[in-house]
């Protein structure tokens, strides 16, 4: 008798053990053990990880913010996004002070490899906050260049089994990015005559490291919804009127109407460049996207 209720015992154990497996399998949605799930946190590092895990098997790249979302200057973490870092094995970040939100992930997901991809990246002080970075690096090549070797020895460390494949395509990538460095170069090479401008984006000031454009003023406008007050507006016209502005640059993602007034009251140019915070999500959108600005640039030159 005791014999037969250790033997029942014996199965309800394995019946339990294997009713749980089932529960912990419906919980991973089926996800292979060895799968490595890279989640980036916003557009510009989501296309350098398209980029270095392209066609790696087993490895997944999703962006943990709509392509549309933009920079992440005071973003809310969203239900959904913690559910997207829930089941990652790495999270990518711009570093620099972007995702001011990492904090919460850290410690509620003590768990996940955050990989920053700011290492030795000289970014720009901020004109926002003292002591703060300009974090939009990734509009200058060569500061570019360095996250994406920052990401690719990363995830190289964490995974690998895949070492090889991560630099194989960080090598594609960065011919690509050098491809563009010296697109710009050789356009400007020789051109001596800086331009003025004024910035609607402090993103922009990446700019003048790489091109003949001098930043006079950075002024920044939350969306169009909100506006420069009487005095900052009358500041504004007397720069550009007083420092023989030959352009005022404004975001292609958020071209602002009180940036179109400025124009009309002095005269300069509105020229619309892409801040490569948004796309479609293509591998080849920062490529694009700066030689689009250099097509823009090029009528001033």
């Amino acid at each position: 008798m005791k014999k037969k209720a250790g033997v029942l015992a014996v199965i309800f154990l394995v019946l339990v053990a294997a009713a749980a497996g089932v529960i912990a399998i419906g919980k991973n949605t089926g996800r292979q053990s060895d799968e490595k799930k890279i989640v980036a946190s916003f557009y510009p590092v989501y296309v350098i990880a398209e980029n270095l895990c392209d066609g790696i098997d087993g490895v997944s790249v999703s962006n943990m913010t709509p392509n549309q979302t933009g920079c992440l200057h005071d973003y809310q973490m969203t239900t959904e996004d913690m559910k997207k870092l829930e089941d990652a094995d790495i999270f990518v970040l711009n570093g620099g002070g972007m995702e001011t939100f990492v904090e919460k992930v850290v410690s509620e997901m003590p768990g996940l490899t955050l990989l920053y991809t700011d290492e030795g990246v000289d970014m720009l002080e901020s004109d926002e906050e003292e002591g703060e970075y300009n974090a939009h690096a990734w509009l200058e090549p060569s500061r570019y260049k360095k996250q994406a070797e920052n990401m690719a020895k990363g995830l190289a460390d964490a995974d690998p089994a895949n070492k090889e494949k991560y630099f194989e395509n960080l090598d594609k990538y960065t011919a690509k990015i050098d491809e563009v460095a010296k697109e710009y170069e050789s356009f400007f090479a020789g051109k001596e005559n800086r331009r003025n401008t004024i910035i609607f984006h402090e993103a922009f000031e990446y700019l003048s490291l790489f091109a003949p454009v001098d930043v006079l003023a950075a002024v920044e406008v939350e969306g169009d919804n909100s506006a420069l007050s009487a005095g900052e507006l009358a500041e504004v016209v007397d720069t550009v009127n007083s420092q023989n502005i030959d352009f005022i640059i404004v975001e292609e993602q958020y071209r602002l109407s009180i940036a179109d007034r400025i124009a009309e009251e002095t005269g300069a140019d509105v020229l619309v460049l892409d801040s490569l915070v948004t796309g479609d999500g293509s591998k080849d959108a920062w490529i694009n996207g700066m030689k689009d600005n250099l097509d823009k640039l090029k009528k001033y030159f």
